[in-house]
């Protein structure tokens, strides 16, 4: 029998690995205030878990919200894509959204999607 995994922790494992490489690509990176057993719902804007800045800030003004899912998109791209026409979010927030694969197999465990 397989071996169950908790999937809030699998959730926060995989969002400190992205913010570890994204801070390593050169973003500041807040990650957003984790669930709790109140409150569900707590990704910034309901679409994204980490926050990133450019560290040069002067010669790119951009902002990138990541949305960081577990070997799949479950519907992230559709949601997001919503979002930014229902709000009309101006070109210069970026969205993104990453998927990290379990496949231990694989060359790239890690998926990136933009989401225009």
């Amino acid at each position: 029998m397989p071996k169950r995994i908790n999937t809030r922790t699998k959730g926060a494992n995989a969002e400190r690995e992205a913010q570890g490489l994204l801070h390593a690509s050169g973003y500041l990176v807040d990650r957003v205030k984790g669930s709790s057993k109140f409150n569900k719902q707590v990704d910034f804007f309901g679409i994204g878990d980490l926050n990133c800045i450019p560290k040069k800030t002067m010669e790119d003004q951009s902002f990138l919200i990541v949305q960081v899912k577990s070997n799949t998109t479950a519907g992230a791209p559709k949601k997001i894509r919503l979002w930014r026409s229902e709000f009309e979010i101006p070109s210069w927030v970026k969205t993104q959204v990453w998927v990290r694969y379990d496949n231990k197999d694989t060359d790239n465990r890690w998926r990136v999607i933009d989401v225009v």
